[in-house]
């Protein structure tokens, strides 16, 4: 009761502080999301079967916290929503097939359509461009470690080429520097694993990083190439 009378007192600063300016913006998606979390904790506490997986609360909580952002689109709500939305994705994977042995599979599968949605509006400018792709990024490599883990070895490499080739695609256009580092992470730890279950040993991480450090030296001088090229277009 305490948690949800928090969440109401929250939700009532936020319209009462406004959005005239930035700072009173940035305060209200501020308390927009811990509004959203404190009301999301007290339905979960209030619940009389508490072993049951709380997806509708989480969807509760992941609405909320969407409204906020769109009143008030703040790095913090940015966040905020990217963690509810991960929650609710993985809880209605586990609501929806409770016994199932591919949950962890299935669980990765929903990152990785979560991460695309998230770089696909952070390039559309719904998001911070910067912190959503950083967030999309990170989404995405560990959606690929997810299937790694759960021994789904060639999905891993398909999340991962899908993941190189994007990133490069995006940062040709528009050089964000988390897009540069899922990149990297992808190629790195995606050729490290792939030579590492094939030959094993030391020798997948060596090769791993050779082969990115070839491949990163050949696609920076095509990028100085192509911005050299487009310089002298301009001009």
């Amino acid at each position: 009761s305490l948690i949800l009378l928090m969440a109401i007192v929250q939700l009532i600063a936020v319209f009462i502080i406004g959005i005239s300016s930035g700072v009173r913006s940035r305060l209200g998606g501020l308390l927009g999301v811990t509004s959203a979390m404190c009301a999301t904790l007290a339905i979960i506490s209030l619940r009389v079967h508490g072993h049951a997986i709380p997806t509708l609360e989480i969807c509760l909580g992941w609405l909320l916290t969407l409204g906020f952002y769109i009143r008030n689109k703040t790095i913090v709500g940015e966040f905020g929503l990217a963690g509810f939305s991960i929650a609710f994705g993985i809880a209605g994977v586990f609501f929806v097939t409770p016994h199932s042995r591919n949950n962890s599979y299935l669980a990765a599968l929903v990152l990785f359509v979560v991460g695309s949605f998230w770089l696909f509006l952070a390039n559309k400018k719904f998001f911070n461009r910067m912190i959503g792709d950083l967030l999309a990024m990170a989404m995405l490599f560990l959606s690929g470690q997810f299937m790694f883990s759960g021994n789904y070895r060639f999905m891993t490499y398909l999340i991962y080429i899908a993941l190189l080739v994007v990133a490069l695609l995006l940062y040709s256009r528009s050089p964000e520097w988390p897009l540069l580092v899922g990149a990297i992470a992808a190629i790195t730890v995606g050729t490290g694993e792939f030579v590492g279950e094939t030959l094993g040993g030391s020798l997948g991480a060596t090769l791993g990083l050779l082969t990115s450090g070839i491949f990163f030296v050949s696609g920076s001088v095509y990028s100085f190439k192509r911005s050299k090229h487009l310089n002298n277009t301009v001009i």
